[in-house]
């Protein structure tokens, strides 16, 4: 990712510190609320018609540990 974005500012003819300078400053001074993630996730992939996920079956759960028993 570091190496992409020094590419990048190297083709825009800035710095990686310009770059992440600005890309702060932009995301600090963001008024909008912060987003739901579900709503952010659901919007995106409902527009490909969502997606089935096939969920593995659930085993039983395992005892809790005994926090009683002093080890020596």
């Amino acid at each position: 990712m570091k190496r992409h974005s020094s590419v990048r500012s190297a083709e825009m003819g800035d710095s990686t510190d310009e770059k992440a300078c600005d890309t702060l400053g932009r995301v600090v001074t963001d008024d909008r609320p912060p987003s739901n993630v579900s709503v952010v996730i659901r919007s995106r992939v409902g527009r490909l018609g969502g997606v089935d996920l096939a969920l593995q079956a659930r085993q039983p759960m395992r005892q809790p540990p005994d926090f009683r028993k002093r080890r020596a």
